[in-house]
C-alpha cells in the first residue's frame, strides 16, 4: 500500500544519504528552478521564491536527519526556488538594452574584442559610447559589427568609428532550437551588424575611458587572446592554423565553411570548442612532466610531495590557460572540474568522480544560470557523465 512505499521511499533516501549520493542532484534540482523560471513568458514575483527558501531552509532545519523523506522534499523545493532566483537575479544584473529594430547610424565606441573571418573580414565587439545621424535614444551598451573591408584592423581598447547597419539580434531559427538572442542578451550585447566601407580610428574622449582595473584587464587578456591567434595563423597559414588557433584561444571564425562543414557532418564539431580534451592536455602534460622531471632526483623525490608540487604548476597552467580561452561554458566546465580535480590531488581525495562533476555545475548556475539553455552546457554535461 501507499504505507510500504513511503517506507520504502524513506529507506532509500536514508541510503543513498549515508553514501553521500543525494549531493549530486543538488545541480539538476538548482538548473531545473532556472529552466522553469526561463521558459515563462511572463516573469512571477520574487517574493514567494524567497518566501519559500526561507520556508524549505526552516523545516529542513525543524524536521532533522530522522525524516529523511520530508526533508529531501523540503530539500528540493528550497532548491528549485533558488535556482528561479538565481535566474531572476542574473536577468536583472545583466539589464541588456536591445536594439528596437534595423537602423543605419554613425557608431562610435571602444574596441573590447576582435575576431577574423576566413576571407579575412574582422568582426569587432565594440562598448557603444555615442551615435550620429540619428541618435538613438535607447542605444545598447555593446555591439557586434562586421567590417567588410580588409587589412589589419583596429587593436582592441582602440578607438573606431564608423557608419554601420545595425539590427536586433535574430532569435531562433526554427521553434525550439537555440535562441540567439537570448544568448546575445546575457552576453551583454544588444545589437549586431554590419560597416558600409571600413572604419576608422576614433579618438575617445577622456571622459568615456574606463578606469575600472576589471574592464581594463578583460581587455588585455582580450588583446593578447587576438596576438596569440594571430601569431599562429601567421606560422600556419589556412586552415590548419585557423583549427590550431580555435583549440588555443577558442578563436574559430577564421576556419573556412567547408572545413566547418565537415567537420560536422564527421561528427567532430565538438573538437574545435575548447573543452575538457584542451584542459586535460594543458594540465596533463605538466603535471606529468613535472612529476618526472621532479622524481629524477631523489633526495627531493623523498624529501618534497613531488605529486602536490606538480598538481601546483598544473592548476597555474590550466588557469592561464583558461584566461586566453575565451571564457565560453564548455572551457569553464572543463577548468571548474579540472582545478577541483588538483585541489584534490593535495587533500588524496578521488579526482574523478560525479561529485566534482557535480560541484562544477553548481558554480556555473550559481554565477550564470542562463548557460543551462543553451547546447553548450547540456552537452558538456552530457558528455563529461557519460564518461565519469
Amino acid at each position: 500500500g501507499v504505507g510500504s512505499a513511503v517506507a520504502s521511499a524513506r529507506a532509500g533516501i536514508r541510503q543513498e544519504a549515508d553514501y553521500g549520493h543525494l549531493f549530486y542532484w543538488s545541480p539538476v534540482l538548482l538548473g531545473s528552478g532556472a529552466a522553469w523560471w526561463f521558459a515563462l513568458d511572463l516573469a512571477p514575483s520574487v517574493a514567494p521564491l524567497l518566501f519559500l527558501c526561507m520556508a524549505s531552509s526552516v523545516a529542513w532545519l525543524l524536521l532533522g536527519p530522522w525524516r529523511p523523506l520530508a526533508r529531501a522534499v523540503a530539500t528540493a523545493a528550497g532548491l528549485m526556488a533558488a535556482g528561479a532566483l538565481l535566474a531572476a537575479w542574473e536577468t536583472a544584473r545583466r539589464d541588456t538594452i536591445i536594439l528596437d529594430g534595423p537602423v543605419t547610424a554613425t557608431v562610435r565606441g571602444i574596441v573590447t574584442g576582435k575576431e577574423i573571418d576566413s576571407q579575412g573580414r574582422w568582426r569587432y565587439e565594440i562598448r557603444l559610447i555615442e551615435t550620429e545621424k540619428p541618435v538613438l535614444k535607447r542605444a545598447p551598451a555593446a555591439i557586434r559589427v562586421t567590417a567588410l573591408g580588409r587589412g589589419e584592423g583596429l587593436a582592441v581598447g582602440e578607438g573606431i568609428e564608423g557608419r554601420a547597419r545595425l539590427s536586433p539580434p535574430s532569435g531562433p531559427a526554427l521553434a525550439g532550437l537555440n535562441d540567439f538572442a537570448f544568448d546575445a542578451y546575457f552576453g551583454g550585447v544588444g545589437a549586431s551588424g554590419f560597416f558600409y566601407g571600413s572604419p576608422h580610428v576614433w579618438t575617445v574622449p577622456d571622459a568615456s575611458k574606463t578606469d575600472a582595473l576589471i574592464a581594463r584587464w578583460l581587455q588585455g587578456l582580450e588583446a593578447l587572446r587576438g596576438e596569440i591567434s594571430a601569431r599562429i595563423r601567421s606560422i600556419l597559414p589556412g586552415d590548419a592554423g585557423a583549427f590550431a588557433s580555435s583549440m588555443v584561444t577558442d578563436d574559430r571564425r577564421a576556419m573556412s565553411k567547408e572545413t566547418t562543414e565537415a567537420l560536422r557532418l564527421a561528427g567532430l564539431t565538438h573538437i574545435i570548442a575548447i573543452s575538457g580534451l584542451n584542459m586535460a592536455l594543458a594540465a596533463g602534460l605538466f603535471f606529468v612532466g613535472l612529476r618526472a622531471l621532479l622524481s629524477l632526483s631523489q633526495e627531493i623525490s623523498h624529501r618534497w610531495p613531488v605529486k602536490k608540487i606538480a598538481a601546483g604548476g598544473a592548476l597555474v597552467t590550466v588557469t592561464l590557460y583558461y584566461l586566453i580561452s575565451g571564457f565560453s561554458v564548455s572551457a569553464e566546465r572543463a577548468y571548474i572540474m579540472m582545478a577541483i580535480m588538483l585541489v584534490a590531488v593535495f587533500f588524496g581525495r578521488p579526482s574523478i568522480s560525479l561529485r566534482n562533476v557535480a560541484l562544477s555545475a553548481l558554480a556555473i548556475l550559481v554565477f550564470s544560470p542562463s548557460a543551462l539553455m543553451g547546447p553548450g552546457f547540456q552537452m558538456s554535461y552530457a558528455a563529461t557523465l557519460a564518461l565519469v
